[in-house]
């Protein structure tokens, strides 16, 4: 076969030099664009950007686009608007905290307690800013169905966590379903209050809600009560 053929044929199969060298550029540039989970993600993580700079209602679809570093019609592609990126984020950050919480129920009661405290009231996750991205989005639950969808799966099975925790303890199933509901009460108050509160740290607001778990759960408030007694 003459060389001309050959390299006629392999043109076809699109094995000629060239073709091998487009072939592996395009497969390169395949490898390092982000795909769309990842490129709703990095638009999820401008909306959070921007609702810690100027809040939730300040921001536009230009501000998110610009923070992810797109144009707003490449943001539309993904999303058909704001409050769906905000629907997108917000269902990632409940899928994280249960991710992180649920797996502590695998611990006994009292180190359940003293974990589920140090994450809700220690954990940079719930930072000053962060928190504050969750109670703007508490608002937006008010009026919008689909947030307020995620907002309450995410409530019932934070209350759950905290009934079966009161049902380890040994404490009647009636009575772990009444402790659970003000579990979670008293984890959205506390954490509202040392956010709004300057004269209440999350510290102290951590404390009381150890001792209010320990208290429903029937234990003792303090480790060294018992060393007290005479």
């Amino acid at each position: 076969m003459r060389e001309s053929d050959k390299h006629s044929t392999a043109a076809e199969h699109g094995t000629t030099p060239e073709a091998t060298r487009a072939a592996t550029g395009r497969s390169r540039r395949g490898r390092n664009r982000p795909n769309a989970a990842e490129r709703r993600s990095q638009i999820a993580a401008a909306l959070d950007a921007s609702i810690r700079e100027r809040g939730y209602a300040a921001t536009t679809l230009t501000d998110i686009a610009g923070a992810a570093g797109m144009s707003p019609s490449h943001v539309h592609y993904y999303f058909e608007g704001k409050a769906a990126v905000l629907e997108h984020h917000f269902q990632e950050l409940c899928d994280e905290l249960l991710r992180d919480v649920l797996p502590l129920a695998d611990k006994p009661p009292l180190e359940r307690i003293d974990a589920v405290v140090t994450y809700f009231f220690e954990h940079p996750k719930f930072s000053q800013e962060s928190s504050g991205v969750y109670f703007e989005i508490f608002g937006v639950a008010v009026h919008n169905d689909g947030v307020r969808g995620i907002k309450k799966h995410l409530d019932r099975a934070l209350r759950q966590f905290f009934v079966e925790l009161f049902l380890d303890a040994d404490l009647p199933r009636r009575s772990a379903e009444s402790a659970g509901e003000i579990a979670l009460g008293l984890l959205v108050g506390l954490s509202t209050n040392a956010f709004f509160d300057d004269d209440r740290s999350r510290s102290h607001a951590g404390e009381v809600f150890r001792s209010e778990l320990l208290r429903l759960g029937g234990a003792a408030t303090t480790p060294d009560a018992s060393e007290d007694t005479p």
